[in-house]
């Protein structure tokens, strides 16, 4: 209900109050005109709003009519849905083909996206007529407080009677409007209940459908047919080509993609387009990356072969893996087999193709390196085989999704392709061993063990499968040689990795321990954490190989997630996993974070040094904050449990932490109020030195002896501390000269200056003067008075005095130096003597 009718009622309530009080006037004797007009603009107002009212009560009526018609065809449907669910299952109890079930499940998905789409649309109606039926309460109440104020101011006059007529009128119909809502409510209502009911009883039968395919292929996978040479059918055989040629008729037909499309608009909608610009957009990222992948191969070259071997295979698969991957996670999110279920042979066909075309690139660029010196009989081999698994698996996929796993048709198909593995086998082993018999292979004994195994375990898989097919186990056989297949996928990929891995290893491990830096610390860090990511992804996918996506993998997980009790906290060893690669990717993060962001980012910001530095250490902070947060998170620590862990932190920073959390601070407070910054130079101590970098709880000081200095941060905040280069990196100096009594100061003062001048690394401004300091006991004291930069002033006063005793020199200027002056007062007349007969003999 509009609030613009509310405010109107609250507006005649207030009109009649005063109609009341005008009535009471014109007992006295007042004007009456007036209160006639009042009351005519109301009954007006009052006469609009119950047309309205009216108009929206036929608009409701008509929409529950509308209701009550789609609530009987739902009605309908919800009675075939139960029909259709009593039918499928009791399906279930009977032998009904693997095949068959599938489909049945496509269906019910189809069913329950269905009702799901129908519940959204019931629960929003829903919503719409509670919240109009609520409005519509509360001006119902609101209309009768009105209505019992009125009868008691307005019903002594004739028009306000008429008024009073309008209102009740206009509260019927809103009561009516009410009562319609309520309707429609209670309608919803039942077809949600009804509808939900009808969903859960859906999932529950496709949950019993999904255990029941799950093991109707456990029991094929294991179950023993008769032989297929004593149990052929030519007649079966006749009936399944035809069934292909009928399909293979089907498939070509344009209409049959055009209803699979129309299935998957169905199921999907507006997903489907967003799904598609979606991949587009991940081509796109594939594509920059294969450019990036491609310069850095370039950069690479060779120092580091298995690695650019690697780059070189991932750029060349890197869009079929893309589209196998983006496929698999989009029917994952939005199940879409329901109306296309021809959509997993698609994905099964693409990953086959996708694991042979690995090995052919791989064999590909194995022959075209010149580093690699593998026989080309091998690597033709090699090459013949995967074409072959080609023919085979993609068409074998087709055929068993129309013909199921039972035709004999499939069975012929299979012989026919484990013959030529068998004879593929003996031919290449034997090549293989012809051509590694000088190789290193035989090298010593280990590796011809190795060898002698290699070759044994291939004579095992190539006729372990035509065994189990003799023995009756086709499906079996199948697996078999499909798990080996995708483990041998796995096992090329985690050996280049592992290879890539140790070059990067020994080009960390080359550079001399003097010479490292920060980048080959995390380097060799990250080293170890990939490692220990590899052996975890390799065992994983190994497993998933094996068909153990949802058994043993989650299986094993969920013994690692076992928890331990300690109090209020619980920890397990997947917690533990997770904590410890948290920490090394955060220590890592943090290693490679401040040289970037400090060469990459801050430095054409035109920011200072120093300010940089602080930027970058405090994002290294928040980084470190986030990573420990995250560990304990991922250990399983409440945040109850973080209050008492921050408590007994507490604790321990009144005993035996305080002086960290202390210096802890004045690192937060150097890095906020600057007052020194890295790249200044600092006087403490009586000590020159460079601020080097401002860490967690000391300062590092390098000395202009090379010496470095650790220094506490609380130091910096407690004691005085000279700042030479704060905001200003110039400082004035002083050269001190004496010059012997009875020089030209004149010209002492011209020279001095003139040395000044002449020097380049000598600012000119301010200017440099010359101060007549003081008479001294031997000499006359001047001081040159410059300004220089930080970098200089050593050096600048050490040329100036090169430059004063040059220049004092042909000036005849003289420095002085300590004299005395002897007077003796006595003398004996021995001494008198000695000095008589010294004294040179003048009369010559």
């Amino acid at each position: 209900m509009s609030t613009r009718i509310c405010y109107s009622l609250l507006l005649l309530s207030l009109f009649l109050l005063h109609m009341g009080q005008a009535h009471a006037q014109q007992s006295n004797g007042d004007n009456p005109s007036s209160q006639v007009l009042q009351a005519e603009d109301l009954s007006n107002a009052l006469g609009k709003s119950l047309t309205a009212e009216r108009q929206e009560l036929d608009e409701l009526k008509e929409r529950l009519g509308q209701v009550r018609t789609a609530t009987k065809t739902l009605d309908t449907e919800i009675t075939a849905y139960k029909v259709i669910a009593s039918a499928y299952s009791n399906l279930l109890h009977r032998q009904t083909p693997i095949e068959e079930l599938k489909k049945v499940r496509a269906e019910l998905e189809t069913i329950i996206q269905d009702i799901a789409s129908r519940l959204v649309g019931l629960t929003d109606n829903l919503e719409i007529v509670r919240k109009l039926n609520q409005e519509e309460k509360q001006q119902y109440d609101y209309n009768n407080q009105q209505l019992a104020i009125i009868k008691k101011t307005a019903t002594g006059t004739r028009e306000g009677k008429a008024i009073l007529d309008q209102l009740q009128a206009l509260n019927k119909t809103i009561s009516e409007q009410l009562q319609t809502t309520s309707n429609m409510e209670a309608i919803y209502l039942k077809s949600v209940g009804q509808l939900t009911e009808v969903q859960e009883s859906i999932d529950s039968l496709a949950k019993n459908y999904d255990r029941q395919i799950e093991e109707k292929q456990k029991e094929d996978l294991f179950s023993r047919n008769e032989n297929v040479f004593i149990s052929i059918d030519w007649e079966e055989i006749s009936r399944d080509l035809q069934k292909i040629v009928n399909v293979a008729r089907q498939v070509s037909a344009s209409e049959f993609w055009v209803k699979q499309l129309r299935n998957v608009w169905k199921a999907g909608g507006l997903l489907f387009i967003k799904a598609l610009l979606l991949f587009v957009i991940v081509q796109f990222l594939i594509f920059r990356l294969r450019k990036l992948c491609a310069a850095w191969r370039e950069r690479l070259q060779e120092r580091r072969p298995w690695l650019c071997l690697t780059l070189d295979l991932f750029r060349q698969s890197s869009p079929l893996a893309g589209t196998v991957l983006f496929l698999y996670g989009y029917v994952q999110l939005q199940d879409v087999t329901s109306g296309f279920p021809f959509i997993w042979v698609i994905i099964d066909s693409l990953l086959a193709w996708l694991l042979t075309r690995w090995v052919l690139d791989l064999a590909k660029l194995i022959r075209s390196s010149n580093w690699l010196q593998v026989p080309q009989q091998l690597l033709t081999g090699i090459r013949g085989l995967m074409l072959a698994i080609r023919s085979f698996a993609v068409p074998y996929l087709v055929l068993q999704w129309n013909l199921g796993t039972t035709s004999i048709f499939l069975a012929l198909a299979r012989i026919g392709f484990e013959l030529y593995l068998i004879i593929w086998t003996v031919h290449f082993w034997r090549r293989f061993q012809y051509s590694s018999a000088n190789s290193v292979l035989t090298s010593s004994k280990q590796l011809s063990t190795l060898r002698t195994g290699v070759i044994g375990w291939g004579y095992c898989v190539g006729l372990g499968g035509f065994l189990l097919e003799l023995a009756g186990y086709g499906q079996l056989a199948l697996y078999w040689y499909a798990s080996w297949g995708r483990s041998i996928v796995v096992a090329i990929w985690a050996a280049l990795l592992l290879l890539a891995l140790l070059e990067w290893n020994h080009s960390v491990t080359l550079v001399p321990l003097s010479e490292r830096k920060e980048t080959h610390h995390a380097g060799w860090l990250l080293i170890r954490l990939l490692g220990v990511i590899w052996l975890g992804f390799l065992t994983a996918f190994l497993m998933m190989a094996w068909g153990a996506t949802k058994a043993m993998v989650l299986g094993f997980f969920h013994v690692l997630n076992q928890s331990i009790e300690l109090g209020e906290i619980r920890l397990n060893l997947l917690g533990i996993a997770y904590a410890f690669l948290i920490l090394a990717f955060t220590l890592a993060a943090t290693r490679f974070w401040r040289p970037t962001l400090k060469k990459r980012i801050l430095t054409s910001s035109g920011l200072e040094e120093g300010l940089q530095e602080s930027v970058a250490t405090l994002s290294v902070y928040v980084l470190w904050m986030l990573g420990i947060l995250a560990a304990l998170h991922a250990l399983g620590v409440s945040s109850t449990s973080l209050a008492v862990v921050f408590g007994a932190l507490g604790i321990g920073l009144g005993f035996g932490l305080q002086n960290i959390f202390n210096n802890f601070i004045s690192g937060i407070i150097l890095l906020f109020e600057r007052p020194i910054q890295v790249g200044e130079v600092i006087e403490i101590g009586g000590k020159w030195g460079t601020v080097n970098k401002i860490n967690f709880r000391s300062t590092v000081v390098q000395t202009y002896d090379n010496a470095s200095l650790i220094i506490p941060n609380s130091d910096f905040i407690s004691s005085q501390v000279v700042n030479w280069s704060f905001k200003d990196p110039r400082l004035r100096r002083s050269v001190t000269v004496g010059v012997a009594y009875g020089s030209d100061v004149q010209r002492v003062k011209d020279t001095l200056l003139e040395i000044a001048n002449n020097h380049p690394k000598v600012l000119k401004y301010p200017k440099y003067d010359v101060l007549f300091s003081d008479f001294g006991d031997s000499a006359l004291v001047f001081d040159l008075r410059f300004w220089s930069t930080l970098t200089d002033f050593f050096a600048v006063e050490t040329e100036i005095r090169f430059e004063i005793d040059r220049l004092f020199r042909e000036r005849e200027i003289e420095i002085s130096f300590p004299q005395r002056d002897i007077h003796i007062r006595t003398i004996t007349p021995e001494l008198s003597g000695r000095l008589k007969k010294d004294e040179p003999d003048n009369k010559n």
